[in-house]
This record gives C-alpha cells, structure tokens and sequence, in this order.
C-alpha cells in the first residue's frame, strides 16, 4: 500500500483542510479530497481543476494505476516538493488527469486511486454563478 502525506496523523493536524482561499480558489487535502472530486464532477465543464501528487515517505517516486491496469509515474520523488497534474473530468468512478509537462500525457484513473496518492486537490468554478 501506497503512503501519502496525509497518512501521517501529525501532518493532518499540520494540513488540515484550509477553507475557501483568495479568489475563489479552493485547496483541500486529506479527508475532504473524495468532496472536491464530487464538486468537480458536478461542474467539469466550468471547473479549473489540480491535483498534487508527493513522493512517498521514504522518498520514492508515486506511482498511479490507470483503469486498464497499467502504472503511471505521477511524481518522480525525492523531497522538494510535489507534481501537479490538471484534472480533465471527473465521472463516476473514473477521473482523467493530463500532465501538464506534457499534455500528451492522458491517463484515466479510478477515484480511489486519486483518493490513495493524492496529496491534495485546487480548484476553480468559473461558472457565472459563483
């Protein structure tokens, strides 16, 4: 099983969820992560959405498993900080991310799996009625 940061109780304590931020943009970790997802999924088509991936605890590299069975290297590791990749849509089970180095780069996950390695998640609702 996959570390993340949030796994550790002290780092929660540290990192609790922060509420909404300047300009609108949201930033959750931990617990809260599987919440953001629903809220983009309701919006994806007016939702500006991330999600950060850290290397594990002992500084290996993070690693995803697409829907096919396939594994994705999300971050490369080591302790300087994170890799963010762009959050295309969420569907039901499933969510798309793009590496935004490279945006060839599409792969399709399942909510667990982000909920499992994800560090955190930032989103945008552009929606007129925000």
């Amino acid at each position: 099983m996959n570390k993340n940061f949030t796994d550790n109780p002290i780092a929660n304590i540290v990192l609790k969820p922060f509420e909404l931020l300047a300009d609108g943009i949201e930033f959750v970790t931990g617990r809260t992560l599987n919440e953001a997802l629903k809220k983009i999924e309701k919006s994806n088509d007016h939702m500006v959405a991330q999600v950060g991936f850290q290397s594990t605890f002992d500084g290996k590299p993070r690693y995803v498993t697409d829907i096919n069975g396939e594994k994705h290297k999300v971050y490369t590791g080591g302790y300087d900080g994170g890799h963010a990749w762009t959050i295309k849509k969420v569907e039901g089970d499933n969510v798309t991310i793009i590496n935004p180095w490279n945006s060839s780069k599409e792969i399709t996950v399942s909510r667990s799996e982000i909920l499992s390695n994800a560090y955190d998640i930032e989103y945008l609702d552009l929606s007129e009625d925000q």
